[in-house]
């Protein structure tokens, strides 16, 4: 009996080593996955009727009219095409434009100012910009869904941190956060936004690639 017991004991610390190292790896493919994309963008919105040989001119004048500073020098997109929509969507939606931006900061600026610009040309409206991800970490990001949307309500700052885990700022303080279930006892310490977590409803998708 304790030679099974040992054995036993033996295999589960065997099968948890497995997990720990297949988590890893994970992590590792993510990783790469994501660094492999951290120049490309993707823009939801527009329409078809702009074909495949203007997509380029199109997004660059609407990037110019968020960053009329930027040179043409520096505003190159080294590929730009379409991509293939999920079956579940309508017939009328256009698909997705997928650009990689040559520089690194060029992309993050044209992110960084969309997100608070209110100064829009009307063509360009309808556009949103998101970020590029690996599937995996799409996934996981929209475990947090109902952690971030109560963080937009609060008006709190925060941002991703790898493999996948929220870095959050207030007061002066970075709280990081490895789990839903931490971000939910941070929130509750900070006061009633519980109830906001409870009521977010179902994780989905986000405007800015899982949040």
């Amino acid at each position: 009996m304790e030679e099974f017991v040992t054995a036993h004991d033996s295999m589960a610390d065997k099968m948890e080593d497995i997990e720990n190292r297949l988590k890893r790896y994970e992590n590792k493919i993510m990783d790469m996955e994501d660094c492999s994309r951290r120049n490309n963008l993707r823009l939801r919105g527009i329409w078809e009727d702009v074909h495949q040989q203007e997509l380029t001119a199109y997004a660059i004048e609407f990037f110019h009219s968020m960053l009329p500073d930027i040179p043409a020098d520096m505003l190159i997109l080294d590929r730009i095409h379409r991509v293939a929509k999920p079956a579940h969507l309508p017939p009328s939606t256009p698909r997705d434009v997928l650009m990689r931006i040559h520089y690194f900061h060029i992309k993050e600026q044209i992110l960084k100012t969309h997100r608070t610009s209110r100064n829009v040309p009307e063509k360009f409206k309808d556009i949103s910009i998101y970020t590029d991800l690996y599937a995996e970490t799409l996934r996981r990001r929209r475990t947090y869904r109902n952690i971030t949307k109560t963080l937009h309500q609060r008006n709190l700052q925060y941002r991703w941190g790898y493999p996948v885990k929220l870095l959050i700022n207030k007061d002066g303080k970075t709280h990081v956060i490895t789990s839903t279930a931490e971000g939910t006892d941070l929130l509750q310490s900070w006061g009633n936004a519980v109830n906001n977590i409870q009521n977010a409803g179902q994780p989905r998708g986000s405007k800015l690639q899982g949040e």
